[in-house]
């Protein structure tokens, strides 16, 4: 058996979350077990999951709040409990200290990024900056979601076989009409009406302030289009008001934040995604699973276009662009090619054999 400790998972059901979950979901659980740790005192999304997969959660204070005592806490839990692996999952360099805690242990080290860019604020970006030579320094097993992402931490070295893909379960998104009719009937949408949709955090990365605008601009081409947001964030309350401001609250449905989002893509008839920047955006890669045409800013990396559905569209030249390419794009066929190594079945084998090479070199070492 190989003992794994995941770090870097919250109590949103973002992306991070939604990768590991689906690797533990799909790995061969004899041969490889998940636990997981707690550093922001939320609890962790899909936490009875994880107990039912046969993962552990270790609980801790959020530790911006009590630094001291989760690294404590933290060092205890590597020293006692003899993890083979362990894999820690970030969006940027701003905090290491994780990391650093955990190098000392004698398990082996991943640092997985989830990220191409870093958020704003300067102590964030201050912190990445200083902190990033210091992780790039460490000897420690660099991964990624995407080569735009592990270029971005680590820089033009980065090894193309260490990106690990943002793998899906392909069978929970087929298109279902009964699915479809169950959700639109929930969200009060017509059979008429052209839904397009957004799954994620509703954060400044997202770009969700620029949703509303493309929505109007397609309501002056048709007045059937509507909007499912499904997510939340800290910008909810500025994009209702948003919302409000351009008089189409009517037009507007909000999912909140759902663990059976598979069920809720069934509902789109297009997905948009106008991200500043990603690392390579799970939520894509459900989204053409779920057979939708894709519309996503031309910073997300060309990777996502995994099926050829996928057009990628400019930010800084207004919402007319999107909603005239989006209403050109939606009588367009699918060609739907998919790849293979998306398909977590097949991934999870593939992540296997890395964890087990890395499991035999480590042992090597230790003779």
């Amino acid at each position: 058996m190989i003992y794994i400790l995941q770090i870097g998972l919250n109590n949103n059901p973002g992306g991070i979350e939604n990768c590991i979950l689906n690797y533990h979901r799909f790995i061969d659980r004899s041969q490889f077990t998940f636990d997981y740790v707690d550093i922001y005192g939320k609890g962790l999304a899909y936490a009875d999951e994880i107990v039912n997969l046969g993962g552990k959660i270790y609980s801790l204070p959020n530790y911006k709040r009590k630094p001291l005592f989760v690294l404590k806490e933290l060092q205890l839990i590597f020293s006692q409990n003899k993890y083979d692996i362990i894999h820690i999952n970030i969006l940027s360099a701003a905090n290491i200290i994780p990391i650093l805690i955990a190098y000392r242990s004698k398990a082996t080290i991943i640092v997985h990024s989830h990220n191409s860019s870093i958020p704003s604020g300067v102590l964030r970006k201050i912190m990445h900056k200083f902190n990033l030579k210091i992780l790039q320094s460490l000897s420690v097993e660099k991964w990624a979601c995407s080569l735009k992402a592990g270029k971005w931490m680590w820089g033009e070295e980065f090894l193309p076989q260490n990106v690990i893909p943002n793998a899906i379960d392909l069978e929970k998104f087929s298109r279902n009409i009964c699915i479809r009719k169950k959700i639109r009937n929930k969200c009060g949408f017509k059979d008429t009406d052209v839904v397009i949709g957004f799954v994620g955090r509703f954060s400044e990365q997202k770009n969700v302030l620029f949703i509303p605008e493309i929505l109007v601009e397609l309501k002056r081409i048709s007045a059937n289009f509507k909007l499912l947001l499904v997510g939340d964030g800290v910008l909810k309350e500025k994009l209702i008001k948003k919302i409000k401001d351009l008089h189409i609250e009517n037009e507007v449905f909000f999912a909140g934040i759902q663990t059976n989002v598979a069920e809720w893509y069934q509902a789109m008839d297009c997905f948009i995604l106008p991200s500043l920047f990603e690392g390579l955006p799970i939520v894509g890669v459900e989204a053409q699973a779920a057979g939708l045409p894709c519309f996503v800013s031309n910073a997300i990396t060309k990777d996502l276009n995994i099926t050829g559905t996928v057009q990628f569209l400019p930010t800084n030249q207004g919402s007319n662009i999107w909603a005239k390419l989006i209403y050109e794009g939606l009588g367009k066929k699918i060609k739907n090619t998919w790849l293979n190594k998306y398909s977590i079945k097949f991934a999870a084998q593939e992540l296997e054999k890395k964890y087990k090479k890395l499991f035999s070199e480590e042992g090597q070492e230790r003779i």
